[in-house]
């Protein structure tokens, strides 16, 4: 009896013990809180972290304490020290404009998106390096009237891949496929199948050359002579060169006139002088100070009449023969070919004047652009050339030349080929001569040596207003290979990326890269919403250590 009221007194009467709580009754308002406060809490860590994230973000933009490090196996990102003292000293603001296109070629599309895709990278180091002084602009080719537009601003004709770099009037074009990039095109059947690839990646040399190009130093004077029966400057009619005039004022150049009875010697700002197709007596004291001003480094770009009689009375042949380039006698004609039905005629005008093709030009930087694009451009009434002596510390080389079935017309000028001639002979138009002058000597503070240049073009129609539409870049690419006007930076060329896919199976790099864009992401988001709905669903409260185990 004791025993059970004992216990019975011991006991409340829903058999827990008298003081103890019950710790299976819900604690609704505590609970309620608890959670409160720890979604507050990662609420506010969230907040915190995305702060966190976009100051750090917004201290990487700061030149002043940003770091980069280029993780690169090849170094792709990482500028010269040449390029950052470029970049450090630019005088205003420099505009890249890119022109891109897939190539039309299949085949090629692969490595010259590659050599496009290393350019954009490196345009965008160029860019933040550069501390918003260089613009980069990427014309959208889809639009072709907005692309039009831009073309005219920049006063070019035609589009290929490449990047314009503009300061102010000037500019200077870089094509993406051999200025900014070298590529093997490859071998097909029937010959052994070899893919084409990126053999050589240039893009940062070539930039900042560019960049120099148009941002230093004054503009160069131009002095084109006068005063011996030469073709006329500024004059409108076919046989005059105002739109060659118009085109060095394009490059930013500046075209005057010298004479040599009236102003004597050659300026001393003359950057490039041009003799084209005296037809009177140059003096001796001007053959002199001709001689004097390319023996000190100067630059000459001449082309002879083509009468014998006014090339004897000019005596242009006599100063090029003091550079060993001999003019000779005589047109060179070539065999006309009906484009329709295909027929040879000799005999006729139409011979002395012929397009010059690819195969006939030699790898010089003066045509290089012009047969790597496959093009032609025409000569008319051109002087066979021939180069007798090279230059002690330099180089004379032919340009282009005729094709073999060309003759040498001379008196009594009957526009035939002569019977007794060699066949199989080229003629050369056109000669190019750098070279060192003699006692010139390398200034400590300069870069690059002191060098004489000559372009000696056979034909003078190729500078007339007649045929500038077909000469254009041939007339460019002289002057500008005349005026050196390159800098010769210690900009090694990057080499290609390296990858791990064989070049013939580049169609695997969209897959991995939509695998690694999309279903890895994707994977992972999937991952972290059924780990969210697993916890979500719940399971067994966690027993508190406190708590007493049931009888």
């Amino acid at each position: 009896m004791s025993g059970g009221g004992a216990g019975e007194r011991g006991t409340t009467q829903h058999g827990t013990q008298p003081g103890t709580r019950d710790r299976t009754r819900p604690k609704t308002r505590h609970g309620a809180l608890s959670r409160l406060g720890i979604g507050t809490q990662v609420t506010l860590t969230s907040l915190l972290a995305l702060i966190a994230v976009l100051l750090v973000n917004y201290l990487a933009g700061r030149p002043g304490i940003r770091k980069r490090f280029d993780l690169t196996g090849t170094g792709q990102n990482t500028l010269s020290t040449a390029t950052l003292g470029v970049l450090d000293r630019l005088p205003g603001d420099v505009t890249l404009d890119v022109f891109y296109r897939p190539d039309e070629i299949e085949l090629l599309q692969g490595v010259v998106h590659i050599a496009y895709q290393r350019t954009a990278r490196l345009l965008g180091s160029l860019r933040e390096w550069s501390a918003g002084r260089i613009d980069v602009h990427y014309n959208d080719v889809s639009d072709p009237a907005a692309v039009e537009a831009r073309l005219r601003e920049l006063k070019l004709t035609g589009f290929e891949n490449c990047v314009v770099v503009s300061y102010g009037e000037r500019r200077e074009v870089l094509r993406l496929k051999g200025d900014l990039a070298v590529f093997d095109l490859g071998a097909r059947p029937p010959d052994d199948f070899r893919p084409p690839r990126l053999v050589q990646f240039d893009g940062e040399r070539a930039i900042v050359e560019a960049i120099l190009q148009v941002t230093l130093g004054e503009v160069q004077e131009i002095y084109f002579s006068t005063g011996q029966g030469e073709r006329a400057i500024f004059g409108e009619s076919d046989e005059d060169m105002d739109r060659l005039a118009g085109l060095l004022a394009d490059e930013g150049l500046r075209v005057n006139r010298w004479s040599p009875v009236e102003d004597g010697a050659v300026p001393e700002d003359c950057a490039c002088l041009s003799i084209v197709r005296p037809t009177d007596q140059f003096t001796d004291e001007a053959l002199d100070a001709v001689e004097a001003y390319v023996l000190g480094g100067g630059r000459l770009v001449v082309a002879p009449a083509a009468d014998d009689s006014e090339l004897a009375r000019s005596r242009l042949g006599e100063l090029l023969e003091r550079f060993g380039i001999e003019v000779q006698n005589g047109i060179v004609c070539q065999p006309h070919v009906d484009p329709h039905s295909g027929q040879v005629t000799v005999g006729v005008r139409r011979v002395t004047a012929f397009p010059i093709h690819p195969d006939d030009m030699t790898a010089h930087p003066v045509v290089d652009p012009i047969r790597g694009d496959r093009r032609t451009f025409l000569v008319s009434g051109a002087k066979p050339l021939r180069v007798t002596r090279q230059p002690k510390a330099g180089v004379s080389s032919p340009l282009f030349t005729s094709q073999l079935q060309a003759w040498v017309d001379a008196f009594p000028m009957n526009l035939q080929p002569d019977p007794l001639e060699a066949a199989g002979r080229k003629f050369a138009l056109a000669v190019a001569s750098d070279f060192r002058p003699e006692g010139a000597q390398i200034p400590a503070a300069l870069e690059q040596e002191p060098r004489a240049r000559i372009v000696t073009l056979g034909s003078s129609w190729i500078f007339t207003n007649y045929l500038f539409d077909s000469t254009r870049d041939l007339l460019r690419n002289a002057y500008n290979w005349a005026l050196d006007r390159e800098y010769r930076l210690s900009i090694s060329p990057h080499n290609p990326d390296l990858r791990l896919i064989p070049e013939d199976r580049l169609s695997a790099l969209p897959r991995i890269n939509q695998f690694a864009w999309g279903w890895l992401p994707g994977i992972c988001l999937a991952a972290g919403v059924i780990t969210a709905l697993a916890r979500s669903r719940g399971g067994p409260p966690p027993r508190s250590r406190h708590s007493e185990p049931s009888p």
